[in-house]
């Protein structure tokens, strides 16, 4: 996943050098990010004479910025985008059931995010851009639960989300939008035969700027 992300990216800036050619636009952009996380869990054990599991689901709201950096050209009706965009978000922090019932602790999962995403800009020529779009990538997850149980993962992310442009002038654009990510998801052991699994999703409203060279 990662080389796959690499490559995309270098193709990207390397199509840039030939942009005008192809009557293709680059743009950067840069948004704040504010979200809801939800973090399931699921305690499950296999071995002893009772098996079974446990379910959670735990709620944070998180800030977050992200950069992007992206190619535009005009289709029917609209505009196709593909960008490479880096997301930084948060840490989310919650008092949860530890595994194996073993208490109450404090749980943290830090996350950041490395993107490929697509978009359809709907030309409605009222000054206005309403767009759609999505994307697939990986995000590197850190969790911690009471420093007892830690680990680093790298996973397969992917997203889906809609939104609107407003052009402030021939160049910059206010952006504002909604999406839904599902980062995957993590597995500790903690005992044989016991695994404690943590699913972070997240449903984010995101506000920044698009300038088009």
């Amino acid at each position: 996943m990662k080389k796959t992300l690499l490559f995309g990216a270098l193709a990207t800036i390397a199509f840039t050098a030939n942009a005008q050619a192809f009557d293709v636009s680059p743009y950067v952009s840069a948004k704040a990010t504010y979200g809801k996380y939800t973090m399931k869990t699921t305690d499950k054990w296999t071995n002893g004479t009772h098996p079974g599991m446990a379910k959670e689901k735990y709620h944070d709201e998180i800030w977050g910025l992200n950069a992007a950096f992206g190619l535009s050209t005009k289709v029917k009706s609209g505009d196709v985008r593909a960008e490479f965009e880096y997301v930084r978000n948060g840490r989310f922090e919650q008092i949860l059931e530890l595994p194996g019932n073993s208490g109450e602790g404090l749980a943290t999962l830090k996350t950041q995010s490395y993107m490929l995403n697509a978009y359809y800009d709907f030309d409605a020529g009222l000054g206005f851009t309403p767009y759609i779009g999505g994307g697939i990538g990986y995000t590197h997850l850190k969790a911690n639960a009471a420093n007892i149980l830690t680990k680093d993962k790298t996973k397969f992310t992917w997203q889906l989300g809609a939104g609107v442009a407003y052009a402030l002038c021939d160049h910059l654009s206010v952006d504002l939008g909604y999406r839904y990510t599902d980062m995957g998801d993590i597995k500790l052991t903690y005992a044989p035969g016991r695994t404690y699994k943590v699913e972070p999703t997240s449903h984010e409203v995101l506000l920044g700027l698009r300038y088009t060279f």
